[in-house]
């Protein structure tokens, strides 16, 4: 069973995020063998975010997960990703997300992958989590 705090990093790109690179700390409050559901802070390179992260256990192995989130970032401000995570053994987890992101992002950040205000992003990420 994995316990209440986690802690990754992730990196990604596509369509209205560039790439990109960046790390996360998770507390759950609510800690079940098949369930888990909690809070996130996120930080990256320009970028800093807070969201509410759930897992649902599909096998012994195998997560459904999701981490809602807003925060100050060069692409969209608010992002909701669905994905699966696998654990590798007791202590490490192997994971990849598909995200949807809107809500404007730093108009003049254009010309470095964040979106015009307003515009949807789409983009994958793969991350490793300890916990």
């Amino acid at each position: 069973r994995r316990g209440p705090w986690e802690f990754g990093v992730f990196g990604g790109g596509g369509a209205g995020a560039l790439g990109y690179v960046g790390g996360y700390g998770r507390y759950f409050v609510a800690d079940g063998e098949d369930f888990q559901a909690g809070m996130q802070l996120q930080l990256g390179g320009l970028s800093a975010a807070f969201g509410f992260p759930a897992a649902v256990r599909l096998s012994p192995k195998l997560w459904l997960t999701t981490a809602p989130s807003v925060g100050h970032r060069m692409s969209h401000a608010v992002q909701v990703p669905v994905g699966l995570s696998w654990d590798i053994d007791d202590h490490l987890r192997l994971g990849a997300e598909l995200t949807v992101g809107a809500v404007g992002g730093v108009p003049d950040m254009v010309f470095f992958g964040g979106p015009a205000q307003g515009d949807l992003g789409l983009w994958g990420s793969f991350g490793f989590t300890i916990h």
